[in-house]
């Protein structure tokens, strides 16, 4: 019999679809910023830099510490030194350099050669003493795709100028800057519109994320207990607002991007290194959150219920989000699309187990966290499992057995039933201290997360990983500090056949923050993850003992 629908059992999507108005309003707010945008960047604007002021340290790289006059300030060139152009369009321009060549007048040689990827794109013949070269660019040498930075490298002979001073210096710069040979009157032809694309689709991105973030939060939080009848909290849950919360910061977010852009544009683009691989990633992975929310929602007393979570429920937003990794490790795609594609495969597997063994007894939060607790459990466990198996590892075998665990996790995953409708008690704010905590430790780290830093013990793991690919068995079983570094970092490459800086960096840093993190879910069996991890490291150390004992 069925039960009928009373107000206590009305059901409402915690992330509900947008309106035709909203959207609307979405698509005007974006034409408008596009078309401001192209009228400011209509004429490429002159790019000028002081070297040697605060200003200058994106522009240059590979120069010498910055040296002042009475008049002036200053940098010598030395090997490797690198001109940064930020913001170029393709259109011709003047290139001018005010430097001093009193060294290379010394040496005998006195000729300056700037080069682009090995080529030379013009020769000046120096003199001692401060003067203004100017080199004429043309048009294919200073385009560029999007907000990358065309490099022109300075190559002089060197010297050194002093006994005491090791330094190998070339000349000394001043200032330079691109001039382009456009007229106020060329139209609409050198404008950047790909950039203009990429920044409107940043603008999209964080409209999307609004749209899934606020009623979300709002659902889950607002409503505790009971929907208020009256006062300022039902208007901002209202449907009629929700143009209003969402299109007002983006209006104001946009009329500071136009005013960014006209009052400095360089350094816009030097601040938002846009790049469409990543757009897309982020794309995809907000439109898959929005999919997997809209299969939960909020009864009349806020408590949020998940429906059904069998087969409409996990198996198809499982098998897209599998189907969209697996897709992302083809070889045509970009390195940075690989090796996303590569984590998301490792980590959706133990995401799925985590959510199987703790589908009951748990709330939202309290599933999530276990899901980020499995996703960085489980690969170890698996590789460590297939390292067990004669000679390397192959990528088939680790990509079968990921989507083997997923699809059959996602397929066998109970329904949750509803529960009682209890007020729903509200989280400690400690627990939003130590969250912000963690989010802000995150941040930091994930800025440098690209940065070449591989020195001494970081490099260990990588080379065990290499050996897991090769064959080499005794590399990870010897390695005193435990397997655990290496099989992250092993994942990614056996996927991937290639590593970056940033695929090495990423799982340890996923591990430390989800570990440090274990206070928050700690009663609800968060304890398992640190013992399967325990568990591990000792099964690891008891086989590296046995294989010393062999060997003895």
């Amino acid at each position: 019999m069925t039960r009928p629908t009373t107000a206590a059992h009305v059901r409402l999507p915690i992330v509900p679809l947008p309106g035709v108005r909203l959207l609307l309003s979405l698509v005007a707010l974006l034409l408008i910023l596009a078309g401001g945008l192209a009228l400011l960047w209509r004429t490429p604007a002159l790019l000028r830099v002081d070297v040697g002021s605060a200003a200058d340290e994106h522009m240059l790289t590979s120069f010498y510490d910055r040296e002042a006059t009475d008049t002036a300030t200053y940098r010598w060139t030395g090997p490797g030194s690198r001109l940064l152009l930020t913001g170029t369009r393709a259109a011709p321009a003047v290139l001018r350099l005010h430097l001093d060549g009193q060294w290379l007048a010394r040496t005998g040689d006195t000729t300056l050669a700037l080069e682009q990827a090995g080529r030379t794109v013009a020769t000046i013949d120096t003199t001692a003493g401060w003067r203004t070269y100017s080199i004429l660019l043309p048009a294919d040498t200073i385009s560029t795709s999007a907000f990358d930075a065309i490099a022109l490298d300075l190559v002089s002979p060197t010297t050194r100028p002093d006994r005491g001073d090791d330094r190998l210096l070339g000349v000394a710069l001043d200032w330079f800057e691109l001039a382009p040979l456009v007229s106020d009157g060329a139209g609409l032809a050198y404008v950047p519109w790909l950039r203009i694309g990429l920044l409107c689709w940043l603008v999209a991105l964080v409209a999307l994320l609004l749209m899934v973030v606020l009623p979300m939060a709002f659902n889950l939080h607002l409503f505790a207990t009971q929907p208020p009848t009256r006062g300022p909290l039902r208007f901002l849950g209202s449907h009629r607002t929700d143009w209003l919360i969402i299109c007002g910061p983006l209006l104001v977010g946009g009329g500071g991007l136009l005013w960014w852009a006209a009052a400095a544009p360089a350094n816009l683009l030097q601040t938002l290194p846009l790049s469409a691989a990543w757009l897309a990633l982020a794309t995809v992975l907000l439109l898959l959150l929005l999919a997997v929310s809209a299969s939960f929602t909020v009864s009349a007393h806020g408590y949020p219920t998940p429906l059904d979570m069998g087969l409409p429920g996990m198996v198809v937003p499982s098998v897209v989000l599998l189907l969209v990794a697996n897709l992302l490790l083809l070889p045509a795609l970009p390195l940075e699309l690989r090796g996303g594609g590569a984590l998301l495969v490792l980590a959706l597997p133990g995401a799925l187990v985590a959510r199987r063994l703790f589908v009951s007894d748990t709330t939202p939060l309290e599933r999530l966290f276990l899901s980020l607790c499995g996703a960085i459990t489980l690969p170890p466990l698996l590789l460590l499992a297939l390292h067990a198996l004669p000679g390397g590892i192959p990528w088939w075998l680790l990509l079968l057995c990921c989507n083997a665990i997923a699809l059959l996790c996602a397929w066998n995953m109970p329904a949750v039933p509803a529960p009682a409708m209890v007020p729903r008690s509200r989280i400690a704010p400690q627990l939003f201290l130590l969250a912000m905590v963690i989010v802000l430790g995150c941040g930091f780290r994930l800025l440098f997360l690209g940065s070449a830093e591989f020195q001494g013990d970081e490099v260990r793991p990588l080379l065990v990983a290499r050996g897991m690919l090769y064959g080499d068995d005794e590399l990870l079983l010897l390695r005193t500090k435990g397997p655990v570094e290496s099989l992250l970092s092993a994942g990614p490459l056996i996927l991937t056949m290639q590593m970056t800086e940033w695929m090495a960096r990423l799982p340890s840093l996923w591990r430390g923050s989800v570990y440090y993190s274990a206070a928050m879910c700690w009663r609800c069996g968060c304890c398992a993850a640190g013992s399967a991890k325990r568990a591990q490291r000792g099964w690891a150390c008891w086989r590296r003992q046995s294989w010393r004992w062999m060997a003895c």
